[in-house]
């Protein structure tokens, strides 16, 4: 299972050990590895997201290339595997243009939708219906809202306003700076909430199935610092709080029996710099996809997993 994230910067992420608060508790205990030093490829999700799933690194990346080859969905589904995007975004960039797709609205999730307006509890609820009926490896991606700005208080429920006093407006320089950082971190206290949801309900099917999840954001975001507001800035010249993003990543019993992954090198891994460059190749290599667009430099878990032969038993189970 993969979620996107969307304008989560690492410096709100108190796994990081560089934020005053604790805006992480619950993944604090889910048992997972966050990795310290992710940069993206892009400073806005146009170009963070199609980037990201693409082989052509931050370097090599332009629209007009990722739009003429294959992306890391249409890789693995070419190979025969599933592949779902459940969307709760405004959309994917054209990454998910040819697989299968889901979207929410209050219809079918009342209480946690207001017309085509989700909260990302909804992806949640959706995933548990599909790892009931599922059949092989799958690849699920849950493109998360987030905290996607400048309303950044209708991101989460009631229930997730910890921080106060929180800005109910979208004209950022008229907020409070107290006010609009405690409305983002509550925005990252619900991420929290739903990405420990995520990994709670896969640790439900691990008797039938033996998966993982990564959580990456697809940028970060400026909250006033310098003067600037949201995201976008020119590579080059962008501020670290939109360029440092979070990535967390969780494996269950049964996956690191069929890999034989080492949680200890994965732990060694995680202050190590990596960025949107690798989630490709180590996607790929989690879904024991082999083909020659892969490159192991580039795999953030490489040396961590063995050639395993996984038990009769093991061997039945299907991957997400």
């Amino acid at each position: 299972v993969l979620m996107v994230g969307e304008t989560a910067r690492a410096q709100d992420f108190s796994l990081g050990g560089r934020h005053a608060r604790e805006t992480n508790p619950l993944l604090k205990l889910a048992g997972g590895s966050y990795f310290s030093q992710v940069s993206s490829c892009g400073t806005s999700t146009a170009v963070s997201l199609p980037c990201m799933f693409s082989d052509l690194g931050r370097e090599g990346y332009s629209d007009a290339k990722a739009k003429r080859r294959e992306n890391l969905l249409d890789v693995v589904q070419r190979v025969g595997l599933d592949v779902l995007w459940l969307n709760n975004n405004s959309g994917c960039k054209g990454v998910c243009a040819r697989v299968p797709v889901e979207t929410f609205d209050e219809r079918g999730h009342p209480g946690l939708c207001e017309g085509a307006e989700c909260f990302d509890e909804v992806l949640v609820r959706d995933l548990e219906e599909h790892l009931a009926s599922l059949k092989r490896d799958t690849l699920i991606v849950l493109h998360q809202k987030g905290s996607h700005g400048p309303a950044y208080y209708r991101r989460y429920p009631p229930a997730f306003e910890r921080y106060t006093p929180t800005c109910a407006s979208s004209r950022l320089p008229d907020c409070a700076g107290e006010s609009l950082h405690n409305t983002y971190d509550n925005t990252i206290l619900y991420t929290d909430f739903v990405v420990a949801s995520t990994i709670e309900t896969l640790k439900r099917y691990a008797a039938t199935i033996d998966s993982a999840a990564l959580y990456v954001s697809d940028h970060g975001e400026s909250l006033g610092e310098r003067g600037l507001f949201l995201h976008g800035a020119p590579y080059l010249v962008a501020p670290d709080v939109q360029v440092k993003i979070p990535l967390y990543a969780w494996f269950s019993a049964g996956y690191r029996e069929r890999t034989q992954l080492n949680p200890d090198c994965v732990s060694g891994k995680t202050d190590q710099p990596f960025s949107h460059d690798n989630l490709f190749h180590t996607t790929l290599a989690m879904l024991g996809v082999d083909t020659a667009a892969y490159r192991p430099t580039l795999d953030m878990l490489a040396g961590c997993r063995m050639a395993a032969n996984p038990s009769e038993e093991t061997a039945r189970r299907p991957r997400a």
